[in-house]
């Protein structure tokens, strides 16, 4: 009876982590592999004495909130659908 449920569910998540997945390797998130093994040797940023710009961007948090917001809204439509089906 709910299997309709976790069907739409489960065919978002892969329509959302291919999106994702597309979005990373045409911008470039994937081009240098080799620089990944030196991450953990380099010396943490948050160490130094001189300040940096903070990478916090409040206008794109509150739209990630705003998308969230959103995908629990339709989640919520759709169960309500079926129940109601």
């Amino acid at each position: 009876m709910f299997y309709q449920f976790w069907i739409v569910y489960t065919l978002l998540g892969l329509l959302a982590a291919a999106a994702i997945f597309v979005w990373a390797v045409r911008n470039g998130q994937f081009t240098d592999q080799d620089r990944a093994r030196f991450i953990p040797l380099k010396d943490d940023p948050l160490m130094t004495d001189t300040p940096e710009k903070s990478a916090f961007n409040p206008v794109v948090v509150g739209l990630a909130v705003v998308i969230l917001v959103g995908f629990i809204v339709i989640g919520a439509l759709v169960v309500l659908s079926i129940l109601w089906a």
